[in-house]
């Protein structure tokens, strides 16, 4: 899978830079093969195929706890964008901020999790090939959180756990500082319009993003082999739940 985009803490924090984690350092994946970017197809307006996805990901082991490992809770998340909404509620000016949790699943059928953020602000990305009509007046662009010590795990586990219970957020937290202040390593992206609830951040690999409740679910499914194997993984992608930010 292709390392996660990050920003260096230092310039916020006195703690080491951000950089990828071990879930992450592994051969990058070939790209999607219906990534509009890739492909320099007509705009990919067909919604995704959820009740396949989950059928891939098949049923909880029976009788194991749930979640057991990371690719359990990316199978929750599935399920939950399978009933999910359209993201409906944009800021018309500033940012707006979610953050939480993304799911990776590999083909080796390994799992990981990382903390992960994503900004909306107004504004009209880069399409080319687009429909004008299928991209929103919004942009966006989504990143990792990746910790260096027990006190930035700390840190940000704490404001993770605020966010999902809507309690008061630490305003002092690196964590939270970082997030506020990063800065997208290749810009924001377009927002399109799907032809069916999901919307979809016109990224490499493109993301699709429905609301479940007060949570905001973004899929990325990446083409990945698994070693000599020629038969691609079918839920090898990431898979986030996020919160909005007070």
């Amino acid at each position: 899978m292709t390392s996660t985009r990050c920003v260096p803490l230092a310039a916020l924090l006195s703690l080491a830079g951000c950089k990828s984690s071990p879930v992450d350092a592994k051969p990058p994946p070939a790209p999607i093969e219906t990534s509009a970017v890739a492909t320099g197809a007509k705009p990919m307006t067909t919604d995704l195929d959820v009740d396949t996805l989950l059928n891939w990901f098949g049923p909880p082991i029976p009788g194991q706890p749930d979640p057991l490992v990371p690719k359990d809770d990316a199978r929750r998340v599935v399920k939950d964008f399978k009933s999910g909404t359209p993201l409906t509620a944009f800021p018309t000016s500033g940012e707006e901020i979610w953050f939480g949790k993304s799911y990776l699943v590999y083909a080796d059928g390994t799992s990981g999790e990382t903390f992960q953020f994503l900004r909306f602000k107004p504004g009209r990305g880069e399409a080319p090939g687009v429909d004008p009509a299928a991209v929103l007046p919004w942009v966006a662009f989504t990143s990792s959180l990746e910790t260096q010590s027990g006190a930035e795990e700390a840190d940000a586990t704490g404001l993770f756990a605020a966010v999902t219970k809507g309690a008061a957020l630490q305003q002092g937290s690196g964590a939270l500082k970082f997030i506020r202040a990063a800065k997208p390593v290749d810009g924001y992206h377009a927002l399109l319009k799907s032809d069916g609830a999901s919307k979809v951040l016109l990224e490499k690999d493109l993301r699709w993003l429905r609301k479940s409740g007060d949570r905001l679910l973004v899929l990325q499914r990446i083409v990945q082999f698994s070693g000599s194997s020629k038969r691609p993984s079918h839920t090898a992608g990431r898979y986030a739940e996020l919160w909005k930010l007070p």
